[in-house]
């Protein structure tokens, strides 16, 4: 892991109410007009903060991206909880999205960019899915 990932040992601050206060998930997903059967790429998709919130909006797949196991598990536990069928996590990088090319109506890349190794590489990802 370099300098600029995550420590999953910090993830109580991806669910706060400071971070709630300072960036509710329901305006940006209100900008993404997410509806109906679109598809989302939530790329660092951390504890789902984004992603479940994405899930309650459309019937399309919500895909949960995000390097770290630990982050993953809790989406598929939360997911499963909330019986939201239609949320699929991916363990990968930025760098190298493990999906087929044009296969997502809308990409999600909240405060995440800063911990792509290359930053071009990772925006033509997001561009190709």
């Amino acid at each position: 892991m370099h300098d600029r990932r995550f420590n999953p040992e910090h993830m109580a601050k991806l669910e706060s109410p400071e971070r709630r206060a300072a960036n509710p998930p329901e305006p940006l997903l209100d900008k993404l007009n997410l509806r109906d059967s679109l598809s989302l790429l939530d790329l660092g998709a951390g504890t789902g903060y984004f992603t479940l919130p994405a899930a309650e909006r459309t019937s399309g797949t919500v895909y949960a991206l995000d390097i770290e196991p630990r982050m993953l598990d809790i989406i598929r536990s939360k997911a499963e909880e909330r019986e939201m069928n239609h949320i699929q996590t991916l363990q990968g990088q930025l760098e190298n999205i493990p999906l087929e090319k044009e296969s997502v109506d809308r990409v999600l890349a909240s405060l995440v960019l800063h911990e792509a190794e290359t930053v071009d590489r990772a925006v033509a990802e997001m561009y190709a899915s």
